[in-house]
């Protein structure tokens, strides 16, 4: 699923993308003025659709940098869209992840999906995300200050993205822990490395 992912987005990028903006600059030379600036701001919104979809799917910063810058760019960009505070803790004895790349990207996904749960259900103003790296173990803490949830109800629930996160958390051989009350929810990942 995330080579196809990465596939995708790749195509978005490079064929998509980048035929929106020859569009946008041969639009640019052949218009009148009062239909230029309209034609041109939808272009723009259609390359910035593109460019989100593309990252998305695949963020390249991943790819090129590693988890660690990936989720720095994920957390700042939550943080700006959404308004909620976002304290991102990192501790690791190296720049780069110890873990594969292809296990990276679940660490990714993970984090993306509790986010995402934090600030459509939780009712939160706050989020904590600590990531700490160990030689034999990487250690994913999430907490928010939201109203939490009954653990039962949260864990049945499809609609929540807990299974995605269990089945993720399965595919890297880690434990998922999860933990709710009245005053917010954590999601713990302790993940093997390899």
């Amino acid at each position: 699923q995330e080579k196809e992912r990465a596939r995708i987005a790749r195509d978005l990028h490079d064929g998509l993308g980048a035929m929106l903006t020859t569009m946008k600059l041969r639009l640019g030379h052949a218009l009148n003025e009062g239909t230029k600036e309209e034609l041109i701001n939808l272009l723009n919104d259609a390359i910035k659709e593109a460019r989100n979809l593309s990252r998305n799917l695949m963020p390249t910063v991943l790819m090129d940098f590693g988890l660690f810058d990936a989720l720095v760019q994920l957390v700042q960009s939550t943080e700006k869209n959404s308004g909620i505070t976002i304290h991102y803790r990192c501790d690791s004895e190296g720049a780069k992840s110890k873990l594969k790349k292809s296990k990276q990207v679940y660490v990714y996904r993970i984090v993306q999906e509790v986010l995402n749960n934090a600030l459509k259900h939780a009712d939160c103003t706050e989020i904590q995300v600590s990531i700490t790296e160990f030689d034999d173990q990487m250690n994913v803490y999430i907490k928010d200050n939201g109203k939490g949830f009954e653990n039962d109800s949260a864990v049945e629930s499809e609609g929540l993205g807990f299974r995605n996160l269990k089945e993720r958390a399965e595919l890297l051989n880690g434990d998922l822990i999860l933990e709710s009350d009245g005053q917010g929810t954590i999601v713990e990942v302790n993940i093997p490395i390899e």
